[in-house]
């Protein structure tokens, strides 16, 4: 709760206010009419990983001309290595530090954006389990320590952007082998928050206005060029997020634009349209980025740049390091038709939106006698109502 003082008749009086159901973050646009976000994910680091090296500063030098405006990582900060664990956790501690102080001081200084607001990170497997398999309650507790300004639900209103987090991973003892769960109580968590935002009379509008992203680790749609992969780690059993149905079917019926995800170190994008019920439905863009860091062994190294422009076209750039820079592939995810149908759909149901019509009503008659035809018409204006969701 927010305390605020207001002097009436001389007396000082302090009001309780409530807090935003959400982060409110007051992040500028670098460019007129767009907004633009950097998409990482699968760093891998580890307590001795030099952020200076080739590698990585080609990262933060095609980074720095992109204008973003936001940098999302989903998952996989740290490798979760077996040498960090095993000094009680002092290396997974630095390696995890080490990993924020690339991601906050050099990516997001190259961006020129605050890392405390326009930096976004979700937990992949690897930042709570040892190598990603075992399981260590403790490394969880460090990642949310240390990227605890990150970790949060965001509405950004000058970016025209909501952003909600995911943490992915299960919580079962022992081994898993990779496989993610979105909690229930986090999707119940999420649906009040949508309620929440779509109610309130202070970021309504704002929360109309935006694009919806959802960020978390594990892909919740098959991603068929690393279904063939071998060996037991690389199968999709093992890796797959169990309840990937809920998932995308909680993130229609909320009416979620994009989901961004990493995990299979493969870059990728599909639209998903699921109905809501006989005559309704919803398209989800869903986008997978490769791996930035080592992971990167069968496909190299890379990430995304989304560009939503205000028109609602949503672009992507595929940036991919296969020499010593970066090379570029573009694609569309929603043309301006697709987008303006689904604001329409957004700003009917929030209006209520009627259309009123005329009934015409056109009578022929012919004569008898001269079999001259008479042509009459009348006009009935009626109301109908569209219920829109």
């Amino acid at each position: 709760m927010k305390q605020v003082s207001i002097a009436e008749a001389g007396v000082n009086l302090v009001l309780e206010q409530p807090d935003p159901p959400i982060a409110v973050s007051a992040v500028c646009r670098k460019s007129e009419g767009k907004t633009v976000i950097a998409h990482i994910s699968d760093l891998h680091f580890t307590s001795n990983t030099n952020s200076e090296s080739g590698e990585w500063l080609a990262l933060a030098e095609d980074l720095e001309p992109c204008g973003a405006d936001l940098l999302a990582v989903t998952g996989d900060i740290v490798d979760g290595s077996i040498k960090d664990t095993f000094f009680k956790w002092r290396g997974i501690r630095r390696a995890f530090r080490n990993a924020h102080s690339y991601l906050a001081e050099t990516l997001c200084a190259r961006l020129k954006i605050n890392s405390a607001d326009a930096l976004i990170v979700v937990p992949g497997n690897h930042d709570c389990r040892t190598k990603g398999i075992l399981e260590e309650r403790d490394q969880s507790e460090i990642f949310r320590e240390v990227f605890r300004e990150q970790f949060k639900n965001v509405l950004l209103p000058r970016l025209r952007l909501c952003v909600f987090v995911f943490d992915s991973n299960v919580v079962d003892r022992g081994a898993n082998l990779a496989t993610g769960l979105v909690q229930e109580n986090d999707l119940v968590r999420f649906s009040g928050l949508v309620r929440q935002l779509s109610e309130s009379p202070t970021l309504a509008e704002a929360w109309q206005s935006s694009s919806r992203l959802a960020l978390l680790h594990h892909h919740p749609m098959p991603i068929a060029a690393t279904e063939h992969r071998a060996g037991v780690s690389g199968r999709e059993e093992f890796l797959l997020l169990r309840n990937a149905g809920l998932f995308m079917t909680e993130m229609v019926v909320r009416r979620i634009d994009l989901v961004l995800h990493g995990h299979k170190h493969y870059p990728a994008f599909s639209k998903a349209t699921f109905p809501i019920d006989g005559s309704r439905e919803h398209t989800v863009i869903v986008v997978a980025a490769g791996s930035a860091g080592p992971g990167a062994a069968s496909h190299p190294r890379s990430y995304n740049l989304i560009t939503i422009a205000d028109n609602g076209e949503i672009t992507l750039e595929r940036k991919t390091h296969e020499t010593a820079t970066y090379r570029s592939v573009p694609y569309t995810l929603q043309t301006y038709e697709d987008a303006r149908r689904k604001k329409f759909e957004r700003f009917a149901q929030k209006a209520k939106a009627q259309i009123k019509v005329k009934k015409l009503v056109r009578r022929d008659t012919i004569k008898a006698g001269s079999g001259d035809v008479h042509i009459s018409e009348s006009s009935i204006p009626f109301r109908r109502t569209i219920e829109m969701w």
